[in-house]
Parts: structure tokens; sequence; C-alpha cells
């Protein structure tokens, strides 16, 4: 009975998330192309302005100038700057638009694949040694949304100090910082901290079996943050 419920529910959770994320490349590859044409738009408007401005400068100079054709011009490069500016603020929130269709979509990923091994578990179906190695489906902006227990390797570690921070990436670890380099997640599901630096917590590779942050094995995991 067990085995035929679990049947049928596979390729429900599994419609879910392909039906969540088949649509995903296509409204990136949009985005992207518009933001790619809306780029092209300011580089030509950037050389109109230059274009503009050096005429300007060499009617501003001339003994035969005009006064208003000058303020001719003057408008004109006035009123190509604030479309470039417009251009821009387009940039910018199709950007953002990219960035949470991307972050929703991994959330939500994220949760079915808890459902699943949450139902597995569930039905006893999920491997004893599986435990351990379970592995996030997030960002490096994004650990806060997954509590899997794993060790965290992201890219870059060298270059992180030059790197600009993002001043709503969520931060972690006893250091209160954002997520870089080697990472592990206490097997605490109270833990506050939740993910942890390697060098934080005096790791140099990830443990075998379940493993509790200093705070959580002292019992102190209610320590403010």
């Amino acid at each position: 009975m067990a085995y035929r419920k679990l049947e049928t529910r596979v390729p429900s959770y599994l419609d879910e998330v392909l039906g969540k994320v088949s649509s995903l490349p296509n409204d990136l590859k949009q985005n992207f192309a518009k933001i790619r044409e809306l780029d092209a738009r300011c580089v030509a408007l950037q050389a109109e302005a230059e274009r503009l401005n050096e005429e300007c400068q060499e009617r501003g100079q001339s003994k035969s100038r005009s006064t208003e054709s000058l303020k001719n011009i003057w408008k004109e490069l006035e009123e190509t700057q604030r479309e470039m500016i417009a251009l821009t603020d387009q940039k910018v929130k199709l950007a953002e638009k990219v960035y949470d269709s991307v972050d929703r979509n991994v959330r939500q990923l994220d949760e079915k694949l808890r459902e699943f091994e949450a139902h597995l578990r569930a039905e006893g179906k999920w491997p004893v040694d599986a435990q351990d190695r379970r592995v996030t489906v997030g960002s490096g902006s994004n650990l806060k949304s997954s509590r899997e227990r794993s060790e965290r390797k992201l890219s870059n570690l060298a270059v992180i100090e030059d790197m600009p921070v993002d001043p709503n990436e969520p931060r972690y670890c006893y250091c209160n910082q954002v997520s870089y380099g080697e990472m592990i997640a206490c097997d605490n599901t109270n833990c506050p901290y939740e993910w942890f630096h390697f060098q934080c917590v005096g790791l140099t590779s990830a443990p075998e079996g379940v493993w509790r942050c200093p705070d959580c094995r002292s019992g102190g995991a209610n320590r403010a943050r």
C-alpha cells in the first residue's frame, strides 16, 4: 500500500517541478534580449549626446554663433540624456525582474524537494546514508531559504574581500557575514545561525555524520545574534 501511494505521488512532484521551471529559460531569454536591445539604444544615444556636446562647444566658440541655435542644440542634448536615463531605468527593472524570477523558482523548487524528501522519509524510502549528503538548490544569496545539511562550496573565495556586497544579502555564521567559501549547515533545525564558514568553526573538511555548531552542542543555540 505504501509503495503504491509513493508511485502515485512521484509523478505529481515531478510534474509540479517541471511545470514551474519549464518556462523559466524562455522568460530569461526574452528578458535578456530586451536588456540587450535597451543597451544598444543607450549606446547609440550616448554617441548622439557626445556629438551634440561637441557641436555645442564648437558653436559656442564660433564668432558667428547663434544663441537660438545653441539653445536648440542644448535642448536636444538634454532630451537625449533624459531618454538615456529612462532606458537605463528600464534595464535595471528588467534585471531585477530576472533576479526575482530565478530566486522565486529556486525557492519553489527547493520547497518541493523538501516535501518530496519528507514524503520519502515517511514512506521509509529515504536512504539512511543520504542524511548527511543533502545538497541545497539555493544560490549563494539564498542559503536562508534552505535548511539542507551539507557543506557549501562557493567560488572566488580569494577575491571575496574585493567584491561589492549587496546590503540585502542574508548574513550567516558567528561572524555575521554573507555566504562565501566552504560552508556547513548545523543539523539542529532550531539553530539561529543555520550556516557557518568552515574557518569560523575550526573546520578544514566536511565532518562525517551529523554535525552541530558549538552553540547547539553546548545548549546555547538560543543565544542572541
